[in-house]
């Protein structure tokens, strides 16, 4: 793994922990809003705020190829589209205690990318 893959792993997993502890702070029965996490925090989940995306995402290419070397597309499959990935979890999630749980395996999922994988 490249020290530039690694550095963009650690941000995102940085993202993903000031999104969560922001979450911990709002009602875990309330509605789950990524506008108002915005708001808050100026991130959210989706592909504008996502380390990953700013890094591999270009729409001007075709669906399969719009990801690029995303390590979590490598991995895992496409946010949304794979069902190994668990970003779709997350994103549906009706409650902060809801999203909070997937956001948090998601969490995990991303830091398993630092893990070397053995062929």
């Amino acid at each position: 793994m490249t020290s530039s893959t690694k550095k963009i792993i650690q941000k995102t997993l940085k993202h993903y922990d000031e999104m969560i502890e922001w979450a911990k702070g709002q009602n875990p029965r309330g509605w789950v809003s990524e506008w108002g996490m915005y708001n808050a925090i100026k991130q959210y989940w989706l592909g504008d705020c996502c380390p990953f995306c700013e890094k591999f995402f270009k729409p001007e290419l075709s669906f399969d190829k719009q990801c690029g070397g995303c390590p979590l597309l490598l991995r895992y499959g496409r946010c949304g589209v794979s069902p190994a990935n668990l970003w779709e979890a997350m994103h549906e999630a009706d409650t902060w205690k809801t999203w909070i749980r997937h956001a948090t395996r998601m969490r995990q999922q991303i830091e398993s990318l630092l893990e070397e994988v053995k062929p």
